[in-house]
């Protein structure tokens, strides 16, 4: 009969699991993360697992998420008919199956992912990001106005936005083996690095080639280290400022560096015509200026 009830009790909380998907709960907090696969045609689309997973509620077809989730999309191309769902509550990953085999498309209409907590963490990886806008804010698809939090970004490719389609940083973190193309940015560049804070942001094994903004913007008053290592930064235009590198500094503050290695700057042009691979954007303060910690070609 014990022997009978214990295999009972190890049945029962078998059952259990199961049926809870996988959650683990400790005591009456929701601790539990969830995953969600999506399709370009599934019943659970990219939008509603969004809200699922920030807001704890079933969304669609999409079951209520945790405090840490995950969407997986499928391969195929997500075309958006609103502004994707801002992050505010949750830690996000987001996966897709290669950054040529999911494609997330704005139609230079829609904007992509936005956070606007801290203290979230966030990780984008293996999709594109074509045609983004948006009426948060116009030149950027990933961001997080508040820092605090951590983003990682990975194999993403951010391409073909005729309004906006870059990313503005306020956290540390990091964007490896990526590229930015034919991305038109309205304020700031491409990659955009704000009241950055204190933390350490990596770029490496990066492309941020082709487009009509600065490469690369940092406004340099809130400290921090960003480290650009393997990346290629060429064939930047843009009107009034340098366009590969370009320095700010619109307020005190105790300073940002900025070191380059194994890095190439080539073909950057400010008003189309002045070659203009790094320098200042900017601002009337004290300025930092990159640090070459060696191996590292400019034209």
């Amino acid at each position: 009969m014990k022997n009978n009830y214990k295999q009972w009790l190890k049945l029962y909380f078998g059952a259990l699991v199961l049926s809870l998907g996988g959650f683990v709960i400790f005591g009456t907090a929701r601790a539990w993360a969830l995953a969600y696969n999506v399709t370009p045609s599934s019943a659970c689309t990219l939008p509603n697992a969004i809200t699922a997973a920030n807001t704890d509620t079933t969304t669609g077809a999409c079951a209520a998420g945790g405090t840490s989730n995950t969407i997986n999309m499928a391969a195929g191309t997500y075309t958006l008919s609103a502004d994707l769902p801002t992050i505010t509550t949750h830690n996000l990953t987001v996966n897709g199956a290669g950054s040529e085999q999911t494609i997330i498309d704005g139609t230079n209409t829609y904007q992509m992912f936005n956070i606007t907590t801290s203290g979230l963490n966030t990780v984008f990886s293996n999709f594109s990001t074509k045609g983004a806008a948006g009426v948060n804010a116009n030149w950027y698809s990933i961001a997080d106005d508040n820092g605090g939090g951590t983003i990682n970004i990975s194999s993403v490719v951010f391409r073909d936005s005729s309004v906006a389609g870059a990313v503005y940083i306020n956290e540390p973190g990091s964007i490896t083996d990526s590229a930015f193309t034919n991305v038109v940015g309205s304020n700031g560049g491409v990659v955009f690095f704000g009241t950055f804070g204190s933390g350490v942001f990596n770029i490496t094994n990066t492309t941020i080639s082709g487009n009509n903004s600065a490469g690369f913007y940092v406004d340099t008053r809130s400290g921090g280290t960003i480290n650009l290592i393997n990346d290629t930064i060429a064939n930047n235009s843009v009107g009034g400022e340098p366009a590969g590198i370009a320095i700010s500094n619109t307020n005190s503050g105790p300073g940002t560096i900025i070191n380059l290695e194994n890095t190439i700057l080539a073909s950057n042009v400010e008003s189309g015509t002045t070659a203009a691979n790094c320098g200042v954007g900017g601002g009337g303060f004290g300025f930092e200026l990159p640090v070459s910690l060696g191996h590292n070609l400019s034209d």
